[in-house]
């Protein structure tokens, strides 16, 4: 038998603790590459899942609660 295959949904890959970490991280203001990394999986599907829960994305990595208070 192949090897085992991964679930390609991210959010089955990873715990819903592992999924809320992420998301704290992200608005803490650690970046997305980042907290993929430490996660074993692609930034881009982590910022998809980020999007699919409503978080706020960043561009110039900035924390949201900062650009804020800049704005």
């Amino acid at each position: 038998m192949p090897g085992k295959l991964t679930p390609q949904c991210l959010s089955d890959r990873l715990s819903t603790e592992q999924i809320t970490t992420a998301i704290s991280r992200h608005e803490s203001g650690d970046s997305a590459t980042i907290i993929a990394r430490s996660l074993g999986v692609a930034p881009s599907a982590l910022l998809r899942l980020l999007r699919e829960r409503d978080v706020a994305i960043r561009k110039d990595g900035i924390p949201t609660e900062f650009a804020k208070q800049l704005a």
